[in-house]
C-alpha cells in the first residue's frame, strides 16, 4: 500500500509539474489515436465480411 501511494504522490507531482493543459492534450491525442485505430480495424473487418 505504501508503495502505491508513493507512486500516486510522484504521479500527481509530475502532473502538477507539467502544465495540466498539455497533459490533457497528450491524453486526448492518445485516446483519439486508439479510437481511430479501433474504428479503422472494425470498419475493415465489417467491409471484409460484407465482401465475402
Amino acid at each position: 500500500m505504501g508503495f502505491a501511494s508513493r507512486l500516486i504522490d510522484k504521479f500527481s507531482e509530475l502532473v502538477s509539474f507539467l502544465e495540466l493543459s498539455s497533459f490533457q492534450k497528450w491524453i486526448e491525442y492518445w485516446a483519439i489515436n486508439i479510437c481511430h485505430r479501433q474504428h479503422a480495424k472494425w470498419t475493415f473487418t465489417t467491409d471484409y465480411i460484407e465482401m465475402h
